[in-house]
């Protein structure tokens, strides 16, 4: 596992996660407002992003927030993983 705390500037960001685990971001403030491919997050919601999913992540002003990876896959930890790869 490895856990990074980033604090980040407004930004439209393309990214691409090259790994075969699993991302969890968790919002570190009270308020936020970000999407991720087209889903608004939200401070009380933390996001999934499967390894290998193409991201449009949108940040229209600063945000604080967890990046916590896991190294396994969701389906080694029996997890159900989402049908369309999209950020949940």
């Amino acid at each position: 596992m490895r856990l990074t705390v980033q604090h980040t500037f407004p930004r439209i960001l393309e990214a691409n996660y090259k790994t075969d685990g699993t991302i969890f971001i968790v919002p570190l403030t009270s308020s936020i407002n970000v999407g991720g491919n087209g889903i608004p997050g939200s401070a009380n919601r933390i996001m999934m992003v499967p390894g290998g999913t193409a991201c449009t992540i949108v940040e229209p002003q600063a945000i604080l927030f967890a990046v916590l990876i896991l190294d396994s896959s969701i389906s080694n930890r029996d997890w159900s993983e989402p049908a369309d790869h999209a950020h949940h």
